[in-house]
Protein backbone atom coordinates (compact mmCIF):
# COMPACT_ATOMS: atom_id res chain seq x y z
CA UNK A 1 0.00 0.00 0.00
CA UNK A 2 1.24 3.40 -1.13
CA UNK A 3 1.71 5.27 1.86
CA UNK A 4 1.33 9.34 1.03
CA UNK A 5 3.56 11.48 3.21
CA UNK A 6 1.84 14.71 4.08
CA UNK A 7 4.99 16.27 6.27
CA UNK A 8 5.53 19.83 4.02
CA UNK A 9 1.77 20.34 3.82
CA UNK A 10 1.08 19.90 7.92
CA UNK A 11 4.17 20.83 9.81
CA UNK A 12 4.35 24.28 11.80
CA UNK A 13 5.93 26.13 14.39
CA UNK A 14 5.26 24.16 17.25
CA UNK A 15 6.55 23.96 20.92
CA UNK A 16 5.43 20.55 21.56
CA UNK A 17 6.14 17.01 19.50
CA UNK A 18 4.12 16.97 16.72
CA UNK A 19 1.59 13.39 16.61
CA UNK A 20 0.73 11.08 13.63
CA UNK A 21 -2.27 10.81 12.58
CA UNK A 22 -2.72 7.74 9.93
CA UNK A 23 -5.62 8.12 7.60
CA UNK A 24 -6.39 4.77 5.92
CA UNK A 25 -9.45 5.41 3.11
CA UNK A 26 -11.42 2.75 2.20
CA UNK A 27 -14.23 1.51 0.00
CA UNK A 28 -13.01 3.78 -3.06
CA UNK A 29 -15.28 2.36 -5.78
CA UNK A 30 -13.93 4.83 -8.82
CA UNK A 31 -10.73 4.69 -8.84
CA UNK A 32 -9.74 8.03 -10.02
CA UNK A 33 -9.51 11.53 -9.70
CA UNK A 34 -7.98 13.03 -5.99
CA UNK A 35 -8.95 12.64 -2.18
CA UNK A 36 -9.30 16.13 -0.69
CA UNK A 37 -8.64 16.00 3.02
CA UNK A 38 -9.56 18.76 5.35
CA UNK A 39 -8.74 18.76 9.25
CA UNK A 40 -10.46 21.01 11.73
CA UNK A 41 -9.22 21.78 14.72
CA UNK A 42 -12.11 23.58 16.00
CA UNK A 43 -16.24 23.75 16.11
CA UNK A 44 -16.15 27.41 14.26
CA UNK A 45 -13.59 26.26 11.57
CA UNK A 46 -15.75 23.44 10.51
CA UNK A 47 -18.70 25.46 10.70
CA UNK A 48 -16.78 28.28 8.59
CA UNK A 49 -15.57 24.94 6.46
CA UNK A 50 -11.90 26.81 7.21
CA UNK A 51 -9.73 23.53 7.54
CA UNK A 52 -6.78 23.56 9.89
CA UNK A 53 -4.62 21.82 6.97
CA UNK A 54 -5.43 20.54 3.75
CA UNK A 55 -3.78 18.18 1.20
CA UNK A 56 -4.47 16.15 -2.07
CA UNK A 57 -3.84 12.98 -2.22
CA UNK A 58 -4.03 10.98 -6.03
CA UNK A 59 -6.76 8.14 -6.14
CA UNK A 60 -4.70 4.81 -7.29
CA UNK A 61 -6.47 2.20 -5.68
CA UNK A 62 -9.38 0.88 -3.68
CA UNK A 63 -7.67 2.06 -0.07
CA UNK A 64 -5.38 5.11 0.46
CA UNK A 65 -3.03 6.06 3.15
CA UNK A 66 -1.84 9.28 4.30
CA UNK A 67 0.14 10.40 7.18
CA UNK A 68 -0.83 13.89 8.42
CA UNK A 69 1.78 15.62 11.76
CA UNK A 70 -0.56 17.99 13.62
CA UNK A 71 0.05 19.27 17.57
CA UNK A 72 -1.50 17.63 19.93
CA UNK A 73 -5.49 18.48 20.48
CA UNK A 74 -8.94 17.06 18.60
CA UNK A 75 -9.51 17.46 15.29
CA UNK A 76 -12.41 16.58 12.58
CA UNK A 77 -11.15 14.97 9.18
CA UNK A 78 -13.37 15.38 6.22
CA UNK A 79 -12.87 13.90 2.89
CA UNK A 80 -14.07 14.13 -0.98
CA UNK A 81 -12.98 12.48 -3.50
CA UNK A 82 -12.47 14.96 -6.42
CA UNK A 83 -14.13 13.12 -9.52
CA UNK A 84 -13.91 16.30 -11.23
CA UNK A 85 -10.77 18.16 -10.70
CA UNK A 86 -12.24 21.48 -9.08
CA UNK A 87 -11.09 20.84 -5.48
CA UNK A 88 -14.63 20.73 -4.34
CA UNK A 89 -17.93 18.77 -3.21
CA UNK A 90 -20.10 18.80 -6.29
CA UNK A 91 -24.00 18.86 -4.95
CA UNK A 92 -27.54 18.83 -5.63
CA UNK A 93 -29.90 20.24 -3.37
CA UNK A 94 -27.55 19.54 -0.83
CA UNK A 95 -26.77 16.07 -1.69
CA UNK A 96 -23.32 15.27 -2.41
CA UNK A 97 -22.86 13.89 -5.81
CA UNK A 98 -19.07 12.87 -5.28
CA UNK A 99 -17.81 10.47 -2.62
CA UNK A 100 -17.07 11.49 0.58
CA UNK A 101 -16.49 10.32 4.31
CA UNK A 102 -15.99 12.09 7.83
CA UNK A 103 -13.64 10.74 11.12
CA UNK A 104 -15.82 8.56 13.18
CA UNK A 105 -17.94 7.62 9.90
CA UNK A 106 -20.59 9.61 10.41
CA UNK A 107 -22.95 10.27 7.38
CA UNK A 108 -23.33 13.37 6.16
CA UNK A 109 -22.15 16.50 7.40
CA UNK A 110 -21.97 16.39 11.20
CA UNK A 111 -20.81 18.53 13.67
CA UNK A 112 -17.35 18.70 15.17
CA UNK A 113 -18.20 16.88 18.76
CA UNK A 114 -19.28 13.72 16.76
CA UNK A 115 -16.56 13.77 13.84
CA UNK A 116 -13.58 15.07 16.36
CA UNK A 117 -10.58 12.84 17.42
CA UNK A 118 -8.55 13.25 20.24
CA UNK A 119 -5.16 13.35 19.18
CA UNK A 120 -2.65 12.91 22.60
CA UNK A 121 -0.28 10.47 20.68
CA UNK A 122 -0.33 8.68 17.12
CA UNK A 123 -2.91 7.65 15.77
CA UNK A 124 -4.53 5.43 12.77
CA UNK A 125 -7.90 5.95 11.75
CA UNK A 126 -10.13 4.26 9.04
CA UNK A 127 -12.65 6.74 6.88
CA UNK A 128 -15.01 4.81 4.63
CA UNK A 129 -15.77 6.61 1.20
CA UNK A 130 -19.73 6.97 1.08
CA UNK A 131 -20.19 6.33 -2.46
Amino acid sequence: MLTALLLPLCMSAQTTEPCSLTVRVVDIAMIRGEICVAVYDSAAGLKKKKAFRKAVVPVTKQEEQFIVQLPKGEYAVMLVQDLNGNHQMDSFLSLPLEPYGVSNNHGGYPSFQKAKIDLRKDKDIVIQLNN
